[in-house]
């Protein structure tokens, strides 16, 4: 049995490294992944918040692909000669997608038996469960009552590593309690920016763009005393901004602490100092 465990442990590995290729871009030892392999291979990296693209030929000989102001159609160019000039280059886009779809097209004319490789999605899309209390600092809160909330928070943002730029999709709702009768469900879409990008820590700041909040509210009448129920739904842009922080815990998965709402540039506070609080948990879907 244990040697059944170890045989198959260095056959993941094998299949693992044999999809992959180590190379020199501008100084930096970088790994290439493969996304088409056949009469000619396609591998493709992310380095330095570039795109590198390269072929191997079926003599072993590592050929990088690039577009340059001088040269726009060098990558043309080169693979024509390397496919000895099959299909139209003229409508090859310098992009993963477009590349893999050019070189699988002619790996297939070699081999009748070709079967592609997968290729990558372009974005990369994160769900977010979570819960926190809020004092709905723009709402007329007199006693100044926090209430619990819960919440799911889909962020999608482009496939590469220590991407900046993200948006986002979030519902939540904000619960009721005996001292503070209101209760609100928020629909709202929004941006964040990383500005602090490390390992385990990254830092950004969002902004909610737009909002769709069914709210509820009770209150007395003032002659009978009597519960009044107020319902009402309202559509806003109010550019709601908040900070929040990722701490890395999984390969994909962060804990994430968010204060949500700091100020808005829309909306009035109703002169409670804004407690928004919220902790989550986010994983890759």
């Amino acid at each position: 049995m244990k040697k059944l465990l170890i045989a198959l442990f260095l056959l993941l590995n094998f299949i693992t490294l044999s999809a992959q290729k180590q190379t020199q871009i501008e100084g930096f030892d970088v790994t290439l992944k493969k996304v088409s392999e056949g009469t000619i291979d396609l591998y493709w990296c992310f380095v330095q918040r570039n795109y590198y693209y390269f072929v191997e030929t079926a003599s072993g000989d590592l050929v990088q692909l690039h577009e340059t102001v001088e040269e726009v159609n060098f990558y043309k160019a080169k693979l024509s000669a390397l496919t000895g000039g099959f299909g139209n280059t003229n409508e090859l886009f310098f992009d993963l997608k477009s590349l893999q779809k050019y070189i699988d097209e002619y790996n297939a004319s070699q081999d009748p038996n070709y079967s592609s490789y997968k290729v990558p999605s372009r974005v990369k899309w994160y769900a977010m469960p979570f819960a926190g209390i809020t004092n709905n600092p723009f709402v007329s809160n007199p006693d100044n009552i926090s209430n619990p909330q819960l919440g799911l928070d889909i962020e999608f943002s482009g496939n590469v590593p220590d991407h900046k730029h993200a948006g986002f999709l979030q519902v939540r709702h904000a619960f009721r309690s005996n001292k503070f009768d209101y209760q609100t469900t928020e629909f709202n879409i929004g941006y964040r920016f990383r500005f602090l990008r490390r390992e385990r820590l990254k830092l950004f700041a969002q902004v909610k763009v737009a909002t769709l909040n069914i709210n509820e509210v009770v209150l007395e009448d003032e002659e009978t005393g009597a519960p009044i129920k107020i319902s009402n739904n309202a559509i806003n842009s109010p550019f709601i901004i908040g900070l929040g922080g990722d701490v890395k815990v999984g390969k994909d998965s962060y804990v994430t602490f968010m204060y949500s709402e700091i100020v808005a540039l829309f909306f009035d506070y109703q002169g409670n100092f804004p407690i928004d609080f919220v902790i989550g948990y986010k994983f890759r879907l």
